[in-house]
């Protein structure tokens, strides 16, 4: 069963966010894949850098950092995922015999 993309929006938003009648409901983007989950980091580090202003206290310096390592994380993650991906393309080439090794 196929769910349309309103109805996925919808349904995030309805798990994501707990809001009152009459309250706008919070926007939270796709978190299904690394790009989502980078570029909800992204967003939530920049809300965060925002709040915290020219000179954050020892706890929101401890909030960011954490934040600056979970991204780093998923960046490094999604790098090994492109290698590997482009490894196993080619090792499908070479049985394929559409690649040849160059010693």
């Amino acid at each position: 069963m196929a769910i349309s993309k309103t109805d996925q929006k919808t349904a995030e938003c309805d798990i994501d966010c707990d809001t009152q009648p009459g309250e706008k409901a919070v926007r939270v983007g796709n978190i299904s894949d690394l790009q989502g989950i980078k570029t909800e980091l992204g967003a939530l580090y920049k809300q965060a850098r925002r709040a915290a202003g020219r000179h954050p206290t020892p706890q929101e310096a401890l909030a960011l950092s954490r934040i600056l390592s979970a991204v780093r994380e998923a960046i490094e993650t999604a790098e090994i995922l492109t290698r590997v991906n482009r490894g196993l393309a080619d090792i499908a080439e070479l049985r394929a015999g559409k690649l040849r090794v160059v010693k």
